[in-house]
């Protein structure tokens, strides 16, 4: 189990991300709790979380700092 996951998480790291449409929605980044997005099923959520990804990449973040 853990290895597939491993792979998942490496295939991610290589792939770039898909095509996005940004979102007017802000999560606060800088609170101590989790938070979760909540929704319909095919809402966004997913490419919310790419969104965000993107984000942090284009200010420099390694993908590989975050997704492991």
């Amino acid at each position: 189990m853990i290895e597939k996951l491993e792979e998942v998480i490496a295939e991610f790291q290589k792939e770039e991300l898909p095509a996005l449409f940004k979102r007017d929605l802000n999560i606060p980044a800088d609170v101590e709790k989790p938070i979760t997005i909540i929704g319909l099923r095919r809402a966004g959520k997913t490419h919310y979380l790419y969104q965000i990804i993107k984000d942090l990449t284009d200010k420099g973040l390694d993908k590989r700092r975050y997704s492991t």
